[in-house]
């Protein structure tokens, strides 16, 4: 069956994100990964909410936005459909929730509980996941790390294990930015008079899937990483165990989707379809002269059978799986911001504010650099012949607030150039601002920053 399924992708050139019967399950192909063309975005609409000033100079009271009339406001530039299959009937197939974090206040709600699609967005809680879980590789202040450098056998040879060595590699790790280029650093900096036959320390290259599944968005790395924490990572009790054996599992799919229902505090009924990630199989993309190649992830044939809840696409008629809504993005970036774990917190965002150029460039960030703001967070892009996954999730640091942004959507790359701003291809603003940065505009002058951040 799966193999089916590869020569139909290949044989319409990836038209459609894997359409089907909507009776029938529906495993996704995880796509490649490329930059989106700008769309001059429509003109900016004007809200005519009026500020509230604040009651003392320290602690600023707002009066909650109203949450209908802005999502009308938005509705009506980006366009409605009474035929059409979502909620709030937009034209286009997109899920929005915006989430002012400084003031406790939902400011804008778009299909947020429609299934759609998550693309490459689902690897920033892959990132927390491993930090939870593998605090080993990378936290040099915890006991497990501590353990676990001792160890002569994971180790493989006594010398990376003095404190000589440990001295040296520590303060390289502790700085997430170095993890790009860890593999090179150990290979240059392995014990000995002749390093070149001496064994390579290998236990920490896994920092280096890690920033390459965020920074870069490396699909490949993101498999890995799954891999690896299922593999060196998990104590998992036995009710977690059972759950899983119900779902197709324990695997490195189904660890995953029940550390991201505990994590968010999300229900999770025994028995019951929900949303996540069902497979990370294949990847297909084009090589440099433009032949599709395909790459088979680390978790290809894992599947998590509870979790393929699917989206409808209303302007295709197709259903399709690995899905999450944005308000269960909100919930779980609003959970990491939150968090009284303060290191994992904080490396996670070191990591989520890593802008390179590149797939993980997305419109949010676009947005965020343009103004001057900074935002933590992981998009996706993907994009087949004539179908297109376009999304972003993560939390904007604007002005003094804070503020949670996910944007889910399918084939609508217009919506979502009116919504962000267009930019070129070195991230700049092509023409005028997006409705989303004129919101929260508005919403600087109604709801001043109060300085109240973890």
């Amino acid at each position: 069956m799966r193999q089916n399924i590869r020569i139909l992708l290949l044989s319409f050139l990836l038209i459609s994100c894997m359409a089907r019967p909507a009776d029938t399950p529906v495993p996704t192909l995880p796509p490649t990964e490329i930059v989106l063309s700008a769309t001059p975005p429509p003109a900016t609409p004007v809200f005519t909410q009026a500020p509230i000033q604040s009651a003392t100079p320290t602690q600023v009271q707002c009066e909650p936005p109203d949450v209908e009339e802005y999502s009308g406001q938005i509705l009506d530039r980006i366009g409605t459909d009474e035929e059409s299959c979502l909620p709030d009937k937009s034209k286009d197939d997109i899920g929005v929730y915006i989430f002012d974090l400084t003031h406790d206040q939902e400011l804008l709600s778009i299909n947020a509980d429609t299934p759609f699609q998550f693309a490459s967005a689902f690897k920033g809680p892959v990132l927390v996941y491993f930090l939870s879980t593998c605090r080993q590789y990378w936290d040099l202040d915890s006991p497990d790390w501590d353990t676990y450098f001792r160890d002569l056998k994971i180790a493989r040879d006594p010398r990376y294990a003095t404190d000589e060595y440990r001295a040296l590699i520590s303060g390289y790790i502790s700085d997430v930015n170095n993890w790009k280029d860890i593999e090179a650093y150990f290979m240059a900096n392995r014990v000995g008079e002749d390093g070149a036959e001496d064994v390579i320390d290998k236990r920490y290259f896994i920092l280096h899937k890690v920033y390459s599944m965020i920074a870069r968005s490396n699909n490949a790395a993101a498999g890995d990483v799954l891999q690896f924490i299922f593999d060196h990572c998990l104590e998992q009790d036995q009710t977690a165990l059972q759950q899983q054996e119900e779902c197709s599992g324990p695997n490195a799919i189904t660890a995953f989707n029940s550390w991201f229902y505990e994590f968010t505090g999300l229900k999770q009924e025994s028995g019951e379809l929900h949303n996540g990630l069902y497979e990370w199989d294949v990847i297909l993309s084009r090589d440099s002269e433009g032949h599709l190649v395909e790459t088979v992830m680390p978790t290809n044939g894992l599947k998590d059978s509870c979790t393929n809840a699917a989206t409808l696409n209303c302007t295709k008629g197709s259903v399709a799986a690995n899905v999450f809504t944005a308000r269960e993005l909100f919930r779980f970036y609003t959970t990491l911001y939150w968090l009284d774990d303060e290191k994992v917190r904080q490396i996670a965002f070191d990591l989520l504010r890593i802008d390179e150029p590149g797939p993980a460039r997305g419109n949010l960030k676009n947005l965020a650099r343009n103004v001057g703001a900074e935002a933590l967070s992981k998009n996706g892009y993907a994009f087949y012949i004539y179908d297109s996954i376009i999304t972003d999730a993560g939390i904007l640091r604007y002005k003094g607030n804070d503020y949670i942004v996910v944007t889910l959507s399918f084939n609508a790359r217009e919506t979502i150039a009116t919504l962000y701003g267009a930019y070129d291809p070195n991230g700049v603003l092509i023409g005028s601002p997006g409705l989303i940065q004129t919101l929260l505009d508005n919403e600087q002058g109604r709801c001043p920053a109060s300085g109240i951040t973890p």
